[in-house]
């Protein structure tokens, strides 16, 4: 059985999109802290594990709020030269495909997982609430045969005597 609201998951998108950009500025925070270790170095790997955890918990769109911030902030401030815009090098143009590709599979693996997880949550419980009413109407079905069963046993033996 296929269900058409599966796509529904996340029970609160707006809170998901306060969340992705909380987590966004988290992690600009903790990859300005590790700038002078890393330096030029992974400028968006940080993001990265934010964006997948916002996927993760709040899906898609809110995943991709948060990319979408990290790529400009990523390109200005962590790639040489630091903190100025300058024209792309080859290096830089294959670091955000690299990115852009990684975070849109990512996150859209973890949109059908999540979306497969709740449609078999919902499965399950259509399931049960099949299995209690099948339940309740054998319980009556067997209420009623017995009811016919002492009607039937009155009548012979009012008849007999």
């Amino acid at each position: 059985m296929k269900l058409k609201n599966a796509s529904r998951w996340v029970r609160n998108p707006l809170r998901g999109y306060q969340i992705a950009i909380i987590a966004y500025l988290l992690a600009w925070g903790l990859r300005m802290l590790l700038h002078p270790f890393l330096q030029a170095k992974y400028p968006t790997f940080i993001f990265f594990l934010a964006a997948v955890a916002i996927a993760y918990r709040y899906g898609f769109a809110a995943a991709m709020l948060c990319a979408l911030l990290s790529i400009p902030t990523a390109f200005y401030f962590f790639v040489q030269p630091f903190g100025q815009w300058n024209s792309p090098e080859i290096g830089d143009v294959y670091t955000l495909i690299v990115y852009s590709m990684s975070i849109i599979l990512c996150v859209a693996f973890l949109e059908l997982l999540n979306r497969e997880r709740y449609n078999s949550e919902l499965l399950a419980r259509v399931a049960d609430s099949r299995y209690r009413m099948m339940m309740h109407l054998d319980e009556d079905r067997r209420f009623h045969q017995d009811e016919l069963r002492r009607a039937a046993t009155v009548q012979r033996v009012t008849q007999s005597e």
